[in-house]
Protein backbone atom coordinates (compact mmCIF):
# COMPACT_ATOMS: atom_id res chain seq x y z
CA UNK A 1 0.00 0.00 0.00
CA UNK A 2 1.18 3.62 -0.78
CA UNK A 3 1.08 6.05 1.40
CA UNK A 4 1.09 9.70 0.70
CA UNK A 5 2.53 12.04 3.80
CA UNK A 6 3.54 15.37 4.30
CA UNK A 7 6.86 16.57 5.69
CA UNK A 8 6.53 20.36 7.03
CA UNK A 9 9.45 22.34 6.64
CA UNK A 10 10.94 25.73 8.21
CA UNK A 11 13.61 26.52 6.15
CA UNK A 12 17.33 25.34 5.42
CA UNK A 13 19.42 25.33 8.31
CA UNK A 14 19.85 24.09 11.98
CA UNK A 15 20.07 27.53 13.43
CA UNK A 16 17.00 29.53 11.46
CA UNK A 17 15.16 26.39 9.81
CA UNK A 18 14.83 22.95 9.80
CA UNK A 19 17.90 20.47 10.52
CA UNK A 20 19.33 19.54 6.77
CA UNK A 21 20.50 16.35 7.95
CA UNK A 22 17.48 15.41 9.65
CA UNK A 23 15.27 16.23 6.59
CA UNK A 24 17.38 14.46 4.43
CA UNK A 25 16.99 11.58 6.31
CA UNK A 26 13.90 11.61 6.74
CA UNK A 27 12.90 12.13 3.08
CA UNK A 28 15.87 9.01 2.61
CA UNK A 29 13.77 6.70 4.66
CA UNK A 30 10.68 7.57 2.93
CA UNK A 31 11.74 7.08 -0.52
CA UNK A 32 12.92 3.70 0.45
CA UNK A 33 9.26 2.96 1.78
CA UNK A 34 7.95 3.78 -1.30
CA UNK A 35 6.06 6.53 -0.18
CA UNK A 36 5.28 9.82 -1.76
CA UNK A 37 6.29 12.94 -0.28
CA UNK A 38 4.54 16.39 -0.36
CA UNK A 39 6.70 18.80 1.31
CA UNK A 40 4.92 21.61 2.52
CA UNK A 41 6.31 25.22 4.14
CA UNK A 42 4.40 28.53 5.61
CA UNK A 43 5.01 31.30 2.82
CA UNK A 44 5.98 33.98 5.07
CA UNK A 45 9.38 35.74 6.21
CA UNK A 46 11.87 34.22 8.90
CA UNK A 47 11.83 34.83 12.17
CA UNK A 48 15.81 36.18 11.56
CA UNK A 49 18.74 34.86 9.40
CA UNK A 50 21.78 33.24 10.98
CA UNK A 51 24.76 33.04 9.43
CA UNK A 52 25.73 29.16 10.25
CA UNK A 53 29.54 29.76 10.32
CA UNK A 54 29.15 32.43 13.41
CA UNK A 55 26.12 30.63 14.68
CA UNK A 56 25.42 35.07 14.86
CA UNK A 57 22.17 36.39 13.64
CA UNK A 58 22.63 38.49 10.19
CA UNK A 59 20.95 41.75 11.04
CA UNK A 60 19.64 43.19 8.21
CA UNK A 61 18.98 39.91 6.19
CA UNK A 62 15.40 38.40 5.31
CA UNK A 63 14.57 35.51 3.75
CA UNK A 64 11.29 33.60 3.21
CA UNK A 65 10.42 30.23 4.87
CA UNK A 66 9.00 28.69 1.95
CA UNK A 67 11.72 29.35 -0.50
CA UNK A 68 14.72 28.38 1.89
CA UNK A 69 12.74 25.21 2.38
CA UNK A 70 13.08 24.87 -1.63
CA UNK A 71 16.74 24.42 -1.23
CA UNK A 72 16.33 20.93 0.85
CA UNK A 73 14.40 19.81 -1.58
CA UNK A 74 15.01 20.46 -4.60
CA UNK A 75 12.58 23.19 -5.36
CA UNK A 76 9.00 21.51 -4.69
CA UNK A 77 7.57 22.86 -1.69
CA UNK A 78 3.47 23.64 -1.35
CA UNK A 79 2.18 26.93 0.80
CA UNK A 80 0.54 25.52 3.56
CA UNK A 81 -2.33 26.97 3.06
CA UNK A 82 -2.82 25.50 -0.44
CA UNK A 83 -2.23 21.78 1.18
CA UNK A 84 -4.80 19.41 1.00
CA UNK A 85 -4.15 17.58 4.61
CA UNK A 86 -6.97 15.15 4.10
CA UNK A 87 -5.21 13.58 1.03
CA UNK A 88 -2.29 12.87 3.21
CA UNK A 89 -1.92 9.58 5.41
CA UNK A 90 0.90 11.12 7.94
CA UNK A 91 3.26 13.57 8.50
CA UNK A 92 6.75 14.42 9.63
CA UNK A 93 8.21 16.86 11.31
CA UNK A 94 12.04 17.26 10.96
CA UNK A 95 13.64 19.08 13.98
CA UNK A 96 16.17 22.46 13.60
CA UNK A 97 15.42 26.14 15.08
CA UNK A 98 13.16 27.05 12.51
CA UNK A 99 10.53 24.52 14.45
CA UNK A 100 10.55 27.08 17.01
CA UNK A 101 11.08 30.47 15.28
CA UNK A 102 9.07 29.86 11.73
CA UNK A 103 6.33 27.37 12.81
CA UNK A 104 5.76 29.49 15.93
CA UNK A 105 4.39 33.27 17.19
CA UNK A 106 5.73 34.54 19.91
CA UNK A 107 9.53 33.41 19.99
CA UNK A 108 11.15 36.37 20.36
CA UNK A 109 9.12 38.23 22.81
CA UNK A 110 9.72 37.85 26.35
CA UNK A 111 6.37 36.96 28.69
CA UNK A 112 4.66 36.10 25.64
CA UNK A 113 3.68 32.05 24.74
CA UNK A 114 4.45 30.54 21.85
CA UNK A 115 1.70 29.60 19.84
CA UNK A 116 1.30 27.95 16.52
CA UNK A 117 0.78 29.65 13.35
CA UNK A 118 -2.71 29.75 11.99
CA UNK A 119 -2.04 27.91 9.26
CA UNK A 120 0.62 25.70 10.67
CA UNK A 121 -2.24 25.19 13.71
CA UNK A 122 -4.79 24.67 11.08
CA UNK A 123 -2.80 21.94 9.77
CA UNK A 124 -2.05 19.99 12.65
CA UNK A 125 -5.30 20.40 14.11
CA UNK A 126 -6.41 17.81 10.73
CA UNK A 127 -3.73 15.01 12.07
CA UNK A 128 -4.29 15.18 15.72
CA UNK A 129 -8.03 15.22 15.29
CA UNK A 130 -8.08 12.38 13.39
CA UNK A 131 -5.40 10.56 14.96
CA UNK A 132 -3.31 10.24 11.80
CA UNK A 133 0.25 9.66 12.81
CA UNK A 134 2.73 12.40 13.14
CA UNK A 135 6.63 11.63 13.26
CA UNK A 136 8.51 14.16 14.93
CA UNK A 137 12.71 14.29 14.89
CA UNK A 138 14.10 16.72 18.00
CA UNK A 139 13.55 20.48 18.49
CA UNK A 140 9.72 19.24 16.54
CA UNK A 141 8.97 18.77 19.80
CA UNK A 142 8.26 22.34 20.27
CA UNK A 143 5.31 22.94 17.99
CA UNK A 144 3.74 19.42 19.65
CA UNK A 145 4.12 20.70 22.80
CA UNK A 146 2.60 24.41 22.06
CA UNK A 147 -0.06 23.05 20.29
CA UNK A 148 -1.30 20.07 22.99
CA UNK A 149 -0.93 22.95 25.58
CA UNK A 150 1.00 20.04 27.48
CA UNK A 151 4.08 17.80 27.32
CA UNK A 152 4.10 14.90 25.45
CA UNK A 153 3.17 11.21 27.44
CA UNK A 154 6.69 10.02 26.71
CA UNK A 155 9.91 11.66 27.17
CA UNK A 156 12.22 11.49 24.73
CA UNK A 157 15.02 13.04 26.29
CA UNK A 158 16.16 10.29 27.93
CA UNK A 159 16.59 8.58 24.42
CA UNK A 160 19.54 7.18 22.88
CA UNK A 161 19.85 8.86 19.27
CA UNK A 162 19.00 5.09 17.61
CA UNK A 163 15.96 5.27 19.93
CA UNK A 164 11.95 5.91 19.50
CA UNK A 165 9.48 6.78 21.72
CA UNK A 166 4.95 6.40 21.10
CA UNK A 167 2.50 8.80 22.47
CA UNK A 168 -0.35 6.40 22.01
CA UNK A 169 -2.61 8.66 22.87
CA UNK A 170 -2.21 11.06 20.09
CA UNK A 171 -0.39 8.76 17.85
CA UNK A 172 2.61 10.56 17.70
CA UNK A 173 5.87 8.84 17.08
CA UNK A 174 9.49 10.52 18.31
CA UNK A 175 13.13 10.52 18.02
CA UNK A 176 15.51 12.40 19.51
CA UNK A 177 17.75 13.22 16.30
CA UNK A 178 20.72 15.38 16.85
CA UNK A 179 19.64 16.48 20.70
CA UNK A 180 21.01 12.62 21.83
CA UNK A 181 24.26 12.33 19.20
CA UNK A 182 26.60 14.02 16.70
CA UNK A 183 27.09 10.27 15.08
CA UNK A 184 24.93 10.09 11.93
CA UNK A 185 24.82 6.57 11.71
CA UNK A 186 22.95 6.67 15.22
CA UNK A 187 20.63 9.32 14.55
CA UNK A 188 19.80 7.75 10.99
CA UNK A 189 19.05 4.74 12.68
CA UNK A 190 16.12 6.16 14.68
CA UNK A 191 14.93 8.08 11.95
CA UNK A 192 14.73 5.39 10.26
CA UNK A 193 12.43 3.00 13.13
CA UNK A 194 10.58 6.31 13.51
CA UNK A 195 9.67 6.38 10.11
CA UNK A 196 8.48 2.87 9.82
CA UNK A 197 6.77 3.12 13.19
CA UNK A 198 4.67 6.18 11.53
CA UNK A 199 3.98 4.17 7.91
CA UNK A 200 2.83 1.30 10.01
CA UNK A 201 0.22 2.93 11.66
CA UNK A 202 -0.76 5.24 8.40
CA UNK A 203 -4.14 3.79 6.88
CA UNK A 204 -4.95 5.36 2.94
CA UNK A 205 -7.20 7.27 2.48
CA UNK A 206 -9.63 5.92 -0.45
CA UNK A 207 -10.46 7.71 -3.57
CA UNK A 208 -6.79 9.83 -3.23
CA UNK A 209 -6.00 10.40 -6.81
CA UNK A 210 -2.36 11.66 -8.49
CA UNK A 211 1.04 12.22 -6.95
CA UNK A 212 1.04 14.39 -3.87
CA UNK A 213 4.23 17.20 -4.43
CA UNK A 214 3.33 17.96 -7.99
CA UNK A 215 2.22 21.62 -7.31
CA UNK A 216 4.39 23.77 -5.45
CA UNK A 217 6.62 27.44 -5.12
CA UNK A 218 9.78 26.37 -6.96
CA UNK A 219 13.16 28.22 -4.87
CA UNK A 220 14.99 31.50 -6.19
Amino acid sequence: MIRRVGVLLSGCGLYDGSEVQETAMILLALDRAGALVEALAPDRPQLDVVDHSSTRVAEGESRNVLTESCRVVRGRVTPIDQARPEMLDALFLPGGYGAAKNWLSGFAEPGRGREPLPEVRSLLAHFLERRKPIGAVSLAQTLLSAMTGEPLREDPFSLPAAGVCVDEERNIVITPGFLASDRLSEVAAGIEKMVDEVLARAIPAKGKEGRAGIQGKTGR
